[in-house]
């Protein structure tokens, strides 16, 4: 897609089903566009084709209208809209959203909307959520044993499933965008995602960037990248850079693009992080200060952490710190190593990350992060080892009333 002044967008088209591909293009500037289609399959050459598209101003309802997508700027430590109005990063963790959140059933007590989803996002735009911070299950397991909802392979890992993401992930992203979300994608769990699939995460991530790029999106890989690298299993870390690589490689509107990372200092043994700062797609950090069991410490990361990020230069946001009511207990003194963190660690975690110099915070809770539908173990959601308690419970907890 070439616009009238020059500006190039090129994007690859996805299969749709049967006989049907698509590209999706979403115009950035009003005004004439002129469009080439080609196709490498020379059985398929009646794909290619090419014309013009008049893209008019819109009348703008939501700041990603009338701003355009987040973007990185060269030399600041925050994000900003594409004209330059500062974009401040107040997320939300739904990380199995894509698997578990329901467009067609709501449990909240006396609701009666049917769409536990737009439920759980219209409640965020009303609090003021500026991202809607997710991945996929794309190997079949979100590690923690949980029963799959959706099923996004046809043959696994081989043969993509159009039919499940045009009847739940198209419309769960376009409501999003609607709404005025941007959204951050990963497209898997830690080691989980590629001890399974291995180097077809790769294709995985060419599929979701055809489908998805023009979408107000932020990219951070995938949840806890890193911990092949850890582990000394290259193997469940590599196939991550490279699906990294594909998405910088055809995501034609040059979305932020980083990593999800584990609580390791940048220098400490064993870091993937001087890794993965050297490779030039690699434009901001997404940390974690993580989930501390034993409260009787009584401090949260240390300055020091973020000091070694942000010495670096590139912008770095807190991502993952203390999920509200995340542990069983709410008492230290039936098992320190079970306690609940309670509210303040989650209050107070985001306001010394951005004191430190993050340039947002990621709150989370117990019963949406890992989606527990009710407090019934046959549901899923984690129960085995965290807070019983469902999403409907975490919805209007203290500290997500004051993010």
């Amino acid at each position: 897609f070439t616009h009238e002044d020059g500006t190039l967008i090129s994007l690859p088209g996805f299969w749709n089903g049967e006989n049907q591909w698509k590209v999706r293009f979403s115009p950035n500037k009003p005004g004439k566009w002129n469009y080439t289609v080609t196709c490498s399959d020379a059985d398929n050459t009646g794909l290619c084709c090419s014309g013009i598209i008049e893209a008019a101003a819109c009348e703008p309802a939501t700041d990603l209208e009338r701003h355009g997508y987040a973007t990185i700027v060269p030399g600041q430590r925050y994000m900003s809209y594409a004209d330059g109005t500062p974009f401040f990063y107040l997320a939300d963790t739904h990380w199995q959203m894509p698997d578990y959140e329901r467009l067609h059933e709501c449990n909240y007590p006396g609701c009666t909307c049917g769409n536990q989803f737009k439920h759980l996002v219209d409640d965020r735009v009303k609090k003021g959520f500026t991202v809607y911070q997710t991945y996929f299950d794309s190997a079949q397991s979100d590690g923690g044993g949980n029963k799959r909802r959706h099923d996004w392979w046809t043959d696994c890992y081989t043969l993509i499933n159009p039919q499940a993401f045009n009847e739940n992930f198209d419309k769960k992203m376009d409501y999003l965008a609607d709404s005025g979300f941007t959204i951050v994608m990963g497209l898997g769990v830690h080691s989980v995602t590629t001890a399974a699939m291995g180097e077809a995460l790769t294709d995985f991530a060419k599929y979701m960037v055809a489908r998805y790029a023009a979408y107000p999106i932020i990219w951070i890989t995938g949840q806890e990248i890193d911990m092949g690298f850890v582990q000394g299993k290259l193997e469940n870390y590599m196939p991550y850079i490279h699906a990294a690589e594909i998405i910088s490689k055809y995501d034609g509107y040059h979305h932020p693009l980083g990593t999800h990372m584990l609580a390791l200092e940048y220098a400490a043994p064993h870091s993937a992080s001087p890794d993965l700062d050297a490779r030039p797609w690699h434009k901001f950090w997404a940390l974690q200060a993580g989930h501390r069991r034993d409260l009787k410490k009584g401090d949260m990361r240390p300055k020091s952490k973020y000091y070694d990020y942000y010495i670096k230069g590139k912008p770095f946001m807190e991502t993952e710190a203390f999920y509200e009511d995340l542990r069983r207990s709410v008492s230290s003194t039936v098992n320190p190593m079970t306690c609940s963190n309670g509210y303040e660690e989650a209050r107070n975690a985001a306001w010394k990350a951005i004191l430190c110099g993050s340039y947002g915070f990621t709150y989370g809770v117990h019963g949406i992060w890992g989606m527990r539908w009710s407090k019934d173990p046959a549901d899923g959601g984690w129960a085995t080892t965290y807070n019983g308690e469902p999403w409907f419970m975490g919805l209007y907890k203290p500290a997500g009333q004051e993010m």
